[in-house]
């Protein structure tokens, strides 16, 4: 069959493939060396017989010369097979003009030949028409296993069976095989594509078998990406690969995996519940004389209309917006509120089966995700999948393909851009399929970009048919130009009966009240409506107040203190919190202040227990503790002193909540706190605090005590925390730079050498990379200090030159060319810059001085024997998240070579800095641009130049995606307005919105803009 005869030709094309790879990177190293390259050409010769027994494969296939058409390949195949041979051929005639070949003749002059003939331009030619052919291997190959695919399971294992046979026959019995031999049961097990890749990759050398397998199966992934069109068929018919059940399944829970995320149910469970008996008016029912005369704000007409797409609920800040939508849509709780809510939509979709309902709450006060688009396209997304789990084939036809003939393939993290894509089209699909989609989407306001990007999003949602959309924010003035045309509510304006409700209950329990009600009982219900006014509709203002005066009545207070504490109780909500503060005991102000500041430095809500060593003073505790875990009985002492000092020093503005996590009580909390004038008040109660430097010391604490048997997630994420904030540490940086220390040291006391690579190799928001460039990172823990931004360690461990050591075994990197390289560190020759930078390196990292001969003893540090390479630490600045100024400032000062090459490819440091901010502004526009700006022209002040020649590295690193949006032509154009300080002019062809060809006339004629403007921005 044509399949099987297409991939037994795969087999032998792979095997040119290798022996052509191993010819390249012998041809590099005989060029580069000076010597008479022994070694490399012995290896060369080697490759010369196997390049001769490849051609004779090649040329004498049986499958290419049988006449029987039903089992010839395609011709694809056919035409590929001849042009490696055609290649071979030119290869051998080379090498046996040079005397490759001849063992008689001197290597020297062997050597000499070689290179007359080898330039590096064209190694570079080869290498790249390699890459092209293995490229034109993996296209056929998928349509073949694409073939191959749409026949039956068990088809497909016996096609697969046949080849392992037919693999077997041709290799024989004297070509050495893989430890591992698969058979039928095995094979079955795998994904068909890594079963095939695995099977035609058998009849090569061991040495290199894993990397030029995997090769492949990249470039297999990458034509099912990119080109969904290759063969006859197409990913976006329904059903039509066939895998089995068990399988199916399997693939169904991985991609609904990719769009979860841990705090997708943090903000809905940290709401509270309605207060008994509150917001029932939302749902008029004219039978219920509670009910009867409340304003009727047309909620309900709403859901019921198939005329009026949106609604809106706006209202003060703590008026209960958040509340509300939990009320009206926990369809998983399955409340009263949702159920009601649930029966009038039913009347809009005519059919409860039709109807499709999905929630999601922003908040700004938890974890940064929870403030993002990515979360509101993730949540939704998962919550239609779950429901309809094959929408996956059709909204995502070449990940599910993908997935179905590869292992672990589903992108986790999924790019934004694509989840607002896949949220579109599921949405659409149920459209045209006659459901009805019903979004609840809370807290616009909370959104932490730009509200108009949410305004989009909403629009677009409303473009498709059967979709309604019921939003909440507060009445911001952007938001109201753009929803005053929908129906809407303004939430204080009606809950009036339901606070004075919340009030009389309130009250009513309290035995205090009881006793002023016996005494003055005309002033007692006086009382509950004066609050009630007061609170102009806002429930969180009377929850507090309501606190405030059952602390009085406890004290059994006169009418005249009960009546002045109510008076001086501010009927808004920040002078009510500046009238907390002010009553708070001026004892534990500043240790009040630094809980704030705490809260206010964490990213997300942080852990109690974290709080609670964050807490202790000293920021060496956790230096001095020793590594283990702690009883759950001393975790619980822990969290239950933070409760009590929390609650005797911040009044009730931050609290702990049920799961163990301390936050504001409010999100009008943290804004009042984060304002200017709050933020200088705390600062002066707190002088010699700083806030960073004691949740850096918390989070090496909460590392000591995860112990060895933590997971890898516990793991990392205090690695990651520990680290953000000593990048963010303001004074006392030498007790900073003892704590990272002394985290380098328990990852190496408590991890495996595999999990400290894979620790060792963390990025600071893997969410933000781009997936248009394969980012390339250094391997220790130098390197990782500087992809978080952490300037004074670096600058404190880092050699002139800010090189690192380096494990990694990808072969890309050039480490040839870094350790030629005498700028890398002045003063070294060359020839010895390898043994010579290691050892500066390992004394430096260790603390000792670069002038000592003998290597510093530093328990703080423990070394693992010397890989022999070296990694520039500004690549690993490029991808600190945000785009961090000050270690780009500490490595160029400290003698960092712009120009140093690091890829085989002769990409650059400087390259790669310009390629990874031209990256940022495509992909967040504005906002990240800005902040590469002063990067890009500090950079320049260091000698970086700006030419043609830096786009074309810049281009030789990014995939197919970036360079069809942009073009080197408009690259170009946008780094030299940043070398002419044109700012302004840069972010407009960004944009697109400028011509190429017009440039040089916008250069003469646009108004430079200042560079101190930008970097104030940044």
């Amino acid at each position: 069959m044509a399949e099987l005869a297409a991939f037994a030709v795969a087999g032998n094309v792979l095997q040119f493939l290798q022996a052509g790879a191993e010819f390249v990177t012998k041809a590099y190293q005989i060029y580069e060396s000076k010597s008479d390259a022994l070694a490399d050409l012995v290896e060369l010769r080697k490759t010369t017989i196997d390049l001769q027994r490849i051609l004779h494969d090649l040329q004498t296939t049986p499958q290419v010369r049988s006449k029987d058409a039903s089992k010839k390949p395609p011709q694809e195949f056919v035409s590929l097979a001849a042009d490696c041979s055609k290649l071979t051929e030119n290869l051998l005639q080379t090498l046996a003009t040079a005397g490759v070949g001849d063992n008689g003749k001197r290597m020297g002059a062997v050597a000499t030949a070689f290179r007359t003939t080898w330039h590096k331009s064209e190694i570079q030619r080869l290498k790249e028409r390699i890459g092209g052919y293995r490229m034109q291997l993996a296209a056929n190959l998928i349509i073949s296993l694409r073939e191959m695919a749409i026949q039956s399971t068990t088809q497909q294992a016996d096609i697969l069976f046949e080849l392992r046979q037919l693999r077997k026959d041709l290799t024989g019995p004297n070509l050495e095989q893989p430890d591992q031999v698969l058979d039928s049961a095995s094979t079955s097990k795998l994904a068909p594509g890594d079963t095939l890749v695995y099977l035609i990759s058998e009849s090569l050398h061991p040495e290199g078998r894993e990397r030029q397998a995997e090769l492949l199966r990249s470039a297999m992934k990458t034509q099912l990406h990119h080109f969904h069109d290759v063969g006859r068929f197409r990913p976006t018919r329904d059903g039509w690969l066939q895998v089995s059940e068990d399988r199916e399944e399997r693939l169904h829970a991985d991609f609904m995996a990719s769009l979860d995320y841990k705090e997708r149910d943090h903000r809905e469970l940290a709401i509270s519940d309605p207060y008994q008996d509150t917001f029932r008016w939302i749902f008029p029912d004219r039978h219920r004389s509670e009910l009867r005369d409340r304003k009727d704000p047309l909620f309900t007409q709403w859901l019921e209309s198939t005329a009026l797409p949106m609604y809106w609920i706006t209202g003060k800040a703590g008026s209960g917006k958040s509340t509300l939508m939990k009320y009206i849509a926990d369809f998983a709780g399955n409340g009263e509120g949702a159920q009601t809510c649930l029966e009038h939509l039913g009347k809009w979709s005519g059919d409860d089966a039709k109807l499709v309902t999905a929630t999601f709450y922003f908040w700004a006060s938890g974890a940064t995700v929870q403030a993002s688009r990515r979360a509101l396209f993730q949540s939704l997304l998962m919550q239609i999948l779950k429901r309809f789990p094959n929408l996956v084939v059709e909204i995502a036809p070449a990940v599910w393909e993908t997935a179905c003939l590869f292992e672990s393939t589903i992108s986790n993290p999924w790019p934004e851009e694509d989840l607002y894509k896949l949220l579109l089209s599921a949405t659409k699909v149920l459209s045209r399929k006659g459901f009805k989609t019903c979004f609840f989407i809370d807290g616009l306001d909370e959104f932490d970009g730009d509200p108009t990007m949410l305004i989009q999003v909403c629009r677009k949602l409303l473009e498709i048919p059967n979709v309604k959309l019921c939003v909440s924010s507060r009445p911001w003035l952007v938001f109201e130009d753009a929803f005053k045309q929908a129906p809407n509510l303004l939430l204080q304006d009606l809950t009036y009966p339901d606070i004075k409700h919340f009030v009389v209950s309130s009250f009513s329990d309290n035995e205090g009240f009881r006793r002023l009600r016996l005494r003055e009982p005309l002033y007692a219900e006086s009382l509950m409506d004066q609050i009630t006014e007061k609170s102009s509709g806002v429930f969180l203002w009377v929850q507090l107040v309501v606190k405030s005066l059952l602390a009085g009545l406890f004290h059994d207070d006169r009418i005249s203190d009960l009546k002045r504490r109510l008076d001086l109780l501010p009927p808004d909500l920040e002078h009510l919190y500046v009238t907390i503060l002010h009553d708070l005991d001026p004892f534990y102000y500043e240790h009040a202040s630094q809980y704030f500041k705490l809260l206010l430095g964490s990213d997300e809500p942080p852990d109690a227990l974290l709080i609670s060593f964050a807490d202790e003073e000293g920021a060496d505790f956790a230096v001095q503790m020793s590594t283990g875990p702690i009883t759950l009985s001393q975790q619980d002492v822990r969290i239950e002193t933070l409760k009590r000092r929390l609650n005797s020093r911040c009044k009730g503005l931050l609290e702990v909540g049920p799961n163990h996590k301390v936050g504001f009580l409010h999100r009008s909390v943290r804004d009042f706190l984060d304002d200017q004038d709050m933020i200088k008040r705390m600062d002066e109660a707190t002088k010699d605090y700083d806030c960073f430097l004691q949740l850096c010391s918390a989070s090496l604490a909460m590392l000591k005590i995860s112990g060895r048997g933590a997971g890898k997630a516990i793991v990392h994420k205090w690695v990651t925390q520990c680290l953000r904030n000593a990048a963010k540490v303001g004074q006392h940086k030498s007790k900073m730079i003892q704590i990272i220390s002394c985290l380098e040291r328990v990852i190496k006391e408590t991890q495996s050498d595999q999990e400290i690579q894979t620790i060792y190799s963390l990025f600071p928001n893997i969410d933000r990379l781009s997936p248009w460039v394969d980012h390339m990172c250094g391997t220790s823990f130098l390197a990782l200090a500087a992809r978080f931004g952490v300037a004074d360690y670096v600058r404190a461990r880092a050699i002139e030159g800010c090189m690192a050591e380096d494990y990694c075994d990808n072969q890309d990197r050039d480490y040839g060319a870094i350790m030629r390289t005498k700028k890398a560190s002045p003063g070294i020759k060359p020839r010895n810059l390898g043994a010579k930078l290691l050892g500066r390196l390992r004394r430096k990292a260790g603390g000792g001085s670069a002038a000592e001969n003998k290597p510093v003893q530093d328990d703080s540090v423990q070394f693992a024997p010397s890989s022999g390479k070296c990694w520039p630490l500004l690549l690993d600045a490029t991808c600190t998240d945000p785009p961090n100024t000050r270690i780009f400032h500490c490595l160029l000062e400290r003698g960092a070579d712009l120009n140093l090459v690091f890829h085989q490819n002769g990409a650059t440091v400087w390259s790669e800095i310009a390629g990874a901010a031209l990256i940022a502004g495509c992909m967040s526009g504005n906002y990240n641009w800005v902040q590469w700006v002063p990067i890009l022209r500090l950079c320049m002040k260091y000698g970086a130049k700006v030419d043609r020649h830096l786009v074309d590295r810049v281009f030789l690193r990014l995939y197919r995606a970036p360079r069809g949006w942009m073009g080197k032509e408009r690259a170009y154009v946008i780094l030299d307005c940043v070398a002419n300080e044109l700012d302004g002019l840069a972010l407009e062809y960004l944009r697109g919105e400028k011509e190429v060809a017009n440039y040089e006339w916008e250069k003469r004629n646009f108004n430079k803009t200042p560079p101190e403007s930008i970097e104030g921005e940044a």
